[in-house]
């Protein structure tokens, strides 16, 4: 991906305007060329038929974990959002 960005910005150089905002230039290259590379990635694998009953416990403990925090904070919030 380097690569690619520095051949793309070599190549239209004599296209930079503002010499100034090189840095910009160079970063909205690098980020098309990146944004591109997994544009193009195929994703192969297949999710298997049943997700294992790990997932769901650790889906379960994150939401507990999440009401415990939101209970925390419930009672500094203003009255019309603690409702």
């Amino acid at each position: 991906i380097v690569q690619t960005v520095f051949m793309k910005a070599y190549r239209h150089l004599p296209e930079l305007q503002d010499p100034d905002r090189l840095r910009a230039w160079l970063y909205q290259i690098a980020r098309n060329t990146v944004a591109d590379h997994f544009r193009k990635e195929k994703r192969l694998d297949e999710l298997p038929e049943q997700i294992p009953s790990v997932m769901e416990e650790e889906a379960e403990d994150n939401l507990q974990e999440a009401i415990c925090g939101m209970k925390g904070v419930i009672p500094y919030l203003p009255d019309k959002y603690r409702e």
